[in-house]
């Protein structure tokens, strides 16, 4: 790759692509990627603006943060989540 931006924007065009074989060409070894805890990703997709907090070490992504502004649309994604799951174990 090149420089940071082209590094983090690699990153985010692997995602959309769901390739996760240039997601670990793109990774450093201790990547880290922090999300908020409390969303359940089992399979859903959260579609919302996001703010996000790249760190490129070596030419690789070492840190990924995402920062979720729209808060009546992530109380509405975990509602659904709840009721899925709770649709499931009955």
């Amino acid at each position: 790759m090149g420089s940071d931006a082209e590094v983090a924007l690699g990153v985010i065009q692997a995602v959309e692509e769901r390739d996760g074989a240039k997601l670990f060409e793109l990774y450093q070894e201790d990547v880290q990627l922090h999300d908020a805890p409390s969303l359940p990703y089992g399979g859903a997709r959260f579609e919302s603006p996001v703010i996000g907090l790249y760190e490129v070490r070596d030419g690789k992504l070492a840190r990924a943060q995402m920062f979720h502004y729209d808060t009546a649309a992530i109380n509405a994604f975990l509602e659904r989540a709840r009721e899925a799951s709770a649709s499931k174990a009955a």
